[in-house]
């Protein structure tokens, strides 16, 4: 059996010089720190405040803060509250939905003026036709008069003209068979 002390011999420190108690020292390789002067610490640790005070630091909105408080957004960022660039696309849509409607009222405006002088026109010749109308109608009127006066003369004449014939047979009749005849100027003696 061996003595306890070949278990528990001393254990050398780090820096190479055995524990006097014989107590062995259990260290994790990650806690020892390298020794840092204090001008490297304080090197170190204005590194790491402007790192983080820099505009591209990693704190995203908190960039540039020391304070904790948030920086004012950058110009084209991605906050979406109050965006110049959605204030101006909604401005250019209203401003084309605007044009789309002014377009629209010119061209039915222009419409308008045109059916207005085409409905003038067509009062003009409305006027013209019913003019027309009054005259023909009239002089119909006339005609239909002068054809009534004309075809009453004719009844007239005829009339007469055939009493005239019979009248006129019957003293031919006569005249020829007491020794006249029938020239260019009337009955003659033979």
């Amino acid at each position: 059996m061996q003595s306890s002390s070949s278990h528990h011999s001393p254990t050398p420190d780090p820096d190479g010089s055995p524990r006097a108690d014989g107590e062995l020292i259990v260290r994790k390789p990650m806690e020892k720190q390298p020794d840092e002067s204090p001008q490297a610490a304080s090197d170190k640790q204005r590194q790491d405040d402007q790192r983080i005070s820099s505009p591209n630091g990693p704190s995203g909105n908190m960039a540039g803060s020391t304070d904790g408080r948030a920086a004012p957004a950058q110009a084209g960022s991605s906050a979406t509250t109050n965006n110049p660039g959605d204030q101006g696309r909604k401005n250019n849509m209203e401003k084309m939905a605007l044009e789309v409607q002014q377009s629209i009222a010119n061209g039915l405006y222009r419409d308008l003026k045109r059916c207005e002088s085409d409905l003038d026109i067509a009062r003009q010749q409305l006027e013209l036709a019913h003019s027309e109308h009054e005259r023909l109608k009239a002089e119909f009127d006339q005609a239909f008069k002068d054809y009534h006066l004309a075809s009453t003369q004719f009844v007239a004449v005829n009339s007469k003209m055939t009493n005239i014939q019979e009248v006129l047979a019957d003293l031919a009749d006569r005249l020829e068979k007491n020794g006249f005849e029938l020239g260019d100027d009337g009955f003659e003696r033979k």
